[in-house]
């Protein structure tokens, strides 16, 4: 805007010149400042619509703030039905852990019974196979003892290793943790 009010006062102080040297110098510059002043306003016309554009693209009309909180609400309660959902997954992957450890801890009370039950029956085993000899020789020689039915050793054997194993399994976890 300066520029052009010292284009204007330039046009008026020429104007007042006199002489005929004077008046073409005048009309050449007249119109040198009349072609500066159609760029001046060609560019303002430029700078303003592209102000006007950004001020349209900034603009928010109301139809577009709606969307715009619909659409945020809609976001908000998908992410409170998310939240839901894993925290009630949580709540059951909690609920299953409860029961697995519960039902570990009577699988070792079972084994641990099962080992006593070996030992038991071990001695057993050996008291009768003690009792067998001494009625043999109390017995006559036609008649005959029944036999002792036939020891699993493996069974036995797997019974107490299982045991033993879950022992050496809680006592890793026990070292891992110190």
């Amino acid at each position: 805007m300066r520029t052009a009010l010292a284009i204007l006062a330039a046009l008026f102080v020429l104007a007042a010149c006199s002489g005929e040297d004077a008046a073409a110098a005048r009309k050449k510059k007249i119109d040198g400042y009349k072609a500066q002043l159609k760029v001046l306003n060609g560019q303002l016309a430029e700078k303003q619509k592209a102000l006007k554009g950004i001020n349209v693209a900034l603009a928010d009309t109301p139809e577009n703030v709606v969307k715009k909180l619909k659409g945020l609400k809609k976001e908000k309660l998908d992410e409170a039905n998310a939240r839901k959902r894993v925290e009630n997954d949580l709540r059951s992957a909690r609920k299953d852990k409860q029961n697995l450890e519960k039902r570990l801890s009577e699988a070792k009370e079972t084994s641990e019974k099962g080992v006593t039950l070996v030992e038991q029956y071990r001695e057993l085993r050996t008291l009768c196979e003690a009792q067998q000899k001494q009625l043999a020789e109390c017995l006559k020689d036609g008649e005959s003892l029944p036999e002792l039915p036939v020891i699993d050793e493996e069974l036995l054997e797997a019974v107490g290793k299982a045991d033993n194993s879950e022992k050496e399994e809680g006592e890793k976890k026990k070292r891992k943790r110190a």
